[in-house]
């Protein structure tokens, strides 16, 4: 992880695992800002705006560089906001899910066969598999694709869905207010309360149901399983397959994402032991953590979050 060197709190590189991306396509390198998981695909964005693509679907390739201020990876398609808040969509176009509308939006999701977004004015736009339901009214401040159905946050923090209510991923929506939820390409939805504990409702197979006591910040949800990053940024996986044989790489993370079979996430870089990024470098804080760590603490000694020689590398 030479690229930590050059890292700021917001940015840093790609770290992905499970299954990994359909082509066997190696993670890019960089330090990135955003990233999205997709069914065998990813999308992620640079620290100067670009986007890069890899795995299936990265021969669609990627639209020309932008300061994008938002993206979302799908059933076989991406879509992103850019710069003048306008969308774009590429890729697997069989149910118009790139058709993307005109005018200017805050947030967008892509899932399978269909996408979404928040227009500047609150309210909510679908295209693809089921737009054909109308969205509810109101004022909304996030929203998810899940298999057949949608799921949208509103500006209270409460949660709404619509469409196929397989599995009762409608009429089962949570009530309460929340920190985020997440619904992609899945029968299932997963939201996150204020105190860092997760709601599961939907699908119970596969083991997606057995999430892990509180603490989080972030909750993702894949087709087979899902992830979530504690308020530290370590992670936790569980579900089917990979979610259910481990924990991510030792990385902590600044944001992460569920594809299927596989996860993304970008990976914070601590230069010190104590994980300050600012000087003086190799304080007294640094070297006793450092011995903390063999005297059975939990601390890091190296950017990479490894705790094995060669400790203090670049």
């Amino acid at each position: 992880m030479a690229a930590c060197a050059t890292a700021s709190a917001q940015s840093g590189p790609i770290v992905a695992w499970g299954a990994i991306l359909g082509s066997g396509d190696p993670s890019p390198e960089g330090l990135f800002i955003r990233v999205a998981a997709g069914n065998g695909h990813a999308l992620a964005m640079r620290t100067d705006g670009s986007l890069v693509s890899w795995g299936y679907g990265s021969p669609l390739g990627v639209p020309p560089p932008d300061q994008y201020l938002g993206l979302a990876a799908g059933f076989g398609h991406n879509c992103v906001i850019r710069s003048d808040g306008t969308l774009l969509c590429w890729g697997i176009n069989e149910t118009g899910q790139c058709n993307a509308p005109s005018g200017t939006f805050t947030r967008v999701a892509a899932g399978y066969r269909a996408s979404a977004a928040i227009r500047a004015d609150g309210t909510i736009a679908t295209w693809g598999y089921n737009s054909g339901i109308p969205p509810p009214s109101g004022q909304f401040k996030n929203v998810w694709v899940g298999k057949l159905w949608f799921l949208a946050q509103r500006t209270d923090d409460t949660l709404v869905a619509w469409g196929t209510d397989q599995f009762g991923v409608v009429s089962s929506v949570p009530p309460g207010q929340f920190l985020t939820a997440n619904a992609s390409d899945t029968w299932f939805g997963y939201a996150l309360r204020y105190d860092g504990t997760i709601v599961h409702w939907g699908y119970t197979g596969d083991g997606v149901a057995s999430t892990p006591p509180g603490g989080f910040r972030l909750v993702s949800g894949g087709e087979h399983g899902a992830l979530a990053v504690r308020s530290n940024g370590t992670g936790a996986c569980w579900g089917y397959g990979w979610f259910n044989e481990g924990t991510p790489p030792g990385a902590r993370f600044i944001t992460a994402d569920a594809g299927n079979l596989f996860a993304v996430g970008i990976a914070a870089c601590y230069a010190n032991c104590d994980g300050s990024t600012a000087p003086p470098f190799l304080n007294i804080n640094d070297f006793v953590c450092f011995l903390n760590y063999f005297a059975g603490g939990e601390q890091y000694a190296n950017c990479d979050a490894s705790t094995t020689p060669p400790v203090l590398n670049i």
